[in-house]
């Protein structure tokens, strides 16, 4: 019996390749008569109704790496017509008509030859690297590879059942649950994209009662779950309720009786006709790789039927109207429904639909690789300004934290600049204008963070404190001094973590208390200060500081010159990382430097040491176990002599506490022996500029340390003590108190601090 093919394109007389139209079409001809494996038949074309033309190469492929006998049907010699469209991937169509429908087919129309899928690369990047020689290999390989059932890899996800639909349903998150619930109706409105013309349709569950009032029309969803099929080829997409149950039934699954099932048991309580109702079938079907395995996944797609259900159920015997009533109910004297060859359900169109429902918290998490576990954690945001708005619009994006959102300030025209907010916040509260912005990442309320519009550190709003004890985490983005040190005095607090971007935009700094509290913020502080101070990346850490203008004013200040890029880069990298460490019980310092030149970002991590308090002469010291360990080994350098040098670091007058940054070594023009030692002042006015400038006028001079001979202790002696009394009358002048730090025997330190009021 001979093989039938089907005629593609009109035919050209001959093999003339002047004949094509295209280089790309002529270049093939030629690889072709080249190869052995491709035999010419003829030269056809194809006219398309706006006049422009496609070449067509029909060629019959020999390919002795096809299996002369397999269970797919592909032939050893095989009619092909390879056709070329102009700027657009070139395309083979197989000629014969009982060509097998195999997996990796393109969807074309139902009266065409069918249409081998070769490349998943758009034109415009295949072109790159197209040539006819790689074409006809590719031929060739597919067609032995799909005979052997080896096209489609093992490691590769299996293949849906239907090609895409152009269009799409919307449906709201938990659509499933909230479908049952009567007091909700599920309206559709489509989503114009001009000209009249949409490819979306959004779904919205709105009260009943407003849905009779505006006149909305609903879509009767039918959720139906069919039984497991085996992956096979992609099919062409139907048009019509017969079509549907056709292709389903070839794969052993009996969709009619499913459908009918469900239209019977929505009529349980009768149905009245509404013919502005529509029917929008979601099938939920599991694909699996063989016969007897278990599926891999679940394909859904959905089909909208333009008639209404009580339409449907007529048509199919299912539905019927007693006499004299206004209401159908389900027919059960035909079984599961009526015959399906004799009803008019065959004929009625549908129309194929993507469906997509809209990203909840969950499924943001899931693709933005974070973990379920401790992301629904209660968090505080203390400041929504620039960097704490984008740092909440990331940690929306991705579902992490259940947040309060703490700022007393309102939006002011130049903060649409740098902020998440719009020109239509001007005038609101940071912490609302932020709250709407997030909030519409996700469907209605699914995502509503809490806000206080006030000042973090007002502790006399319970609201502002019930935020702070109950949080699993607190984050400063206030870019303040007062807000990490005032929460660091109040043990109830959670544990905290700072969060800033420096003056110059260039570089984002991150502070967190470990677990316990054991080491807080305002301690950590001075240990940041003094990696700035003595790391390569701290000479330009602080550029662009205001601290001229006052002492302590412009570490954080961010009011600067910085564009919305660099709060963004600076956002996107501490949102990552206050996850990250909040999953760390220690507390830690980290600092990202940027390049200005190209951008590229450095971290520095600096280590965190335990630090202590101690009371002083009516002030606290706070000390960590660095500085301790420093002076010890400057004296243990420096023996049998004594030596010493002057203490850096700030004074904070309101909570009456002294921090220390850093000690340094004794002068060169110092004068030391066994029993006594005099302290220089070589280098020290410069030093003392260089540190006040790298800390934004922060650090400074606060006192003196010196270390006392061998077998001594740290006590201060008789001679210390004039010397305190003289140094807190220098300090006086600008109501300062002085720190002096002794070390001793055993590594033993005192200290002692004395305030002249």
């Amino acid at each position: 019996m001979p093989v039938a093919y089907v005629p593609f394109g009109v035919p050209y007389q001959g093999l003339n390749p002047d004949k094509l139209t295209m280089e790309i079409s002529r270049r093939t001809l030629s690889a072709c008569i080249r190869n052995d494996s491709f035999e010419v038949l003829e030269l056809r074309r194809i006219i398309h109704s706006d006049g422009e033309l496609s070449d067509v190469i029909v060629v019959e492929c020999i390919n002795d790496q096809v299996p002369s006998r397999n269970d797919v049907g592909i032939k050893v010699r095989e009619h092909l017509a390879l056709v070329f469209h102009q700027g657009k991937i070139p395309e083979v169509r197989a000629l014969r008509v009982d060509f097998p429908k195999v997996m990796h087919l393109n969807h074309v129309p139902s009266t065409e030859p069918l249409s081998i899928c070769l490349y998943f690369q758009p034109w415009s990047a295949l072109e790159r690297s197209w040539t006819p020689q790689k074409h006809l290999q590719r031929i060739l390989w597919w067609l032995s590879e799909t005979a052997k059932k080896t096209l489609h890899r093992v490691d590769q996800p299996l293949e849906n059942i239907f090609f895409d639909s152009p269009f799409e349903i919307v449906l709201p998150p938990n659509y499933a649950e909230k479908i049952l619930l009567p007091h909700l109706y599920l309206s559709f409105t489509a989503i114009d994209r001009g000209n009249n013309e949409f490819r979306v349709i959004r779904g919205e569950f709105v009260p009943k009662e407003q849905a009779k009032k505006h006149g909305l029309h609903q879509i009767e969803i039918f959720d139906i779950s069919l039984p497991p099929v085996v992956n096979e080829r992609v099919d062409i997409t139907p048009n019509t309720l017969g079509g549907l149950n056709d292709t389903y039934q070839r794969r052993g699954v009996q969709f009619f009786d499913s459908m009918v099932s469900v239209v019977k048991e929505k009529a349980k309580k009768g149905l009245i006709q509404d013919q502005t109702q529509k029917c929008l079938f979601i099938l939920r079907v599991p694909l699996a790789r063989a016969q007897g395995e278990e599926p891999e996944k679940v394909e859904v797609r959905a089909f909208l039927l333009l008639i209404d259900i009580v339409a449907l159920g007529v048509a199919t015997g299912s539905l019927i109207r007693p006499p004299e009533s206004k209401m159908y109910y389900a027919n059960y004297n035909l079984g599961a429904g009526g015959s399906p060859s004799q009803h008019e359900w065959m004929h009625l169109e549908i129309m194929p639909i993507e469906l997509r429902e809209e990203v909840d918290i969950s499924r943001a998490r899931q693709l933005s690789g974070v973990s379920d576990e401790n992301s629904n954690i209660e968090c505080t945001l203390m400041g929504v300004g620039a960097l704490g708005s984008a740092i909440a619009e990331l940690t929306s994006k991705s579902g992490w934290g259940v947040w309060t959102y703490i700022d007393p300030d309102i939006v002011k025209t130049h903060n649409i600049v740098r902020h998440i907010s719009k020109n239509c916040h001007i005038g609101l509260f940071k912490t609302d204008a932020v709250k709407n912005v997030v909030a519409a990442n996700y469907h209605g309320a699914d995502y509503s963070p809490s806000t206080i519009n006030d000042s973090a550190i007002n502790f006399t709003n319970e609201k502002v404190m019930a935020a702070l004890t109950a949080s699993s985490l607190n984050i400063d983005a206030t870019t303040t001094l007062e807000v990490p040190r005032e929460i660091s005095q109040i043990d109830a607090i959670s544990r905290s973590a700072s969060a800033f971007v420096a003056p110059s935009g260039r570089d984002a700094v991150l502070i967190v208390e470990d677990e316990e509290r054991n080491i807080r913020l305002d301690a950590i502080e001075p240990q940041y200060y003094r990696a700035v101070l003595n790391s390569d990346w701290g000479s330009q850490h602080l550029t662009g500081h205001k601290g001229s203008l006052w002492v302590g004013a412009g570490c954080r200040d961010v009011s600067a010159i910085i564009s919305f890029e660099g709060i963004q880069l600076a956002a996107a990298i501490l949102s990552k990382q206050i996850r990250v460490l909040k999953n760390l019980p220690t507390a830690a310092i980290k600092v990202w430097t940027r390049n200005g030149s190209d951008s590229s970002v450095v971290s520095q991590e600096i280590a965190v040491s335990p630090s202590s308090k101690t009371a002083s002469g009516g002030w606290v010291v706070v000390l960590d176990k660095y500085i301790k360990q420093q002076l010890n080994a400057l004296r243990l350098e420096q023996l049998p002599r004594e030596t010493g040098g002057i203490i850096v670091g700030y004074i904070d007058q309101k909570l009456k506490t002294i921090y220390v940054v850093d000690v340094l070594p004794a002068p060169y023009d110092s004068e030391a022996d066994y029993s006594g030692f005099t302290r220089g002042v070589a280098g020290l006015n410069d030093a003392l500029n260089e540190i006040s400038d790298q800390t934004a006028n922060i650090v400074g001079y606060i006192g003196e340390w010196h270390s006392h001979p061998e077998f001594a202790s740290a006590n201060p002696s008789s001679l210390d003590w004039r010397l305190i009394e003289k140094l807190s009358g220098v300090m006086a002048i600008d109501d300062q108190p002085v720190l002096m730090l002794i070390v001793g025997i055993n590594g033993d330190i005192s200290i002692t601090v004395r305030y002249q009021s």
